[in-house]
């Protein structure tokens, strides 16, 4: 969905959280970490977040 579905309003949090989740997916970063890029990018591209993942 990041990589393919996302929004054109791609900023600098959207770059990030495709870097960070990506290494989550290869073990090399932690997956909390991605958590809040993918929060983040969510937020600068207008997504309306719903439910516990709201932080």
């Amino acid at each position: 969905m990041l990589a393919d579905e996302w929004p054109r309003n791609r900023g600098l949090a959207y770059e990030a959280a495709l870097c960070v989740c990506w290494a989550a997916l290869k073990g090399q970063a932690d997956p909390e970490h991605a958590r809040f890029a993918l929060l983040a990018a969510a937020r600068e591209a207008d997504i309306p977040i719903v439910g516990p993942g709201r932080s």
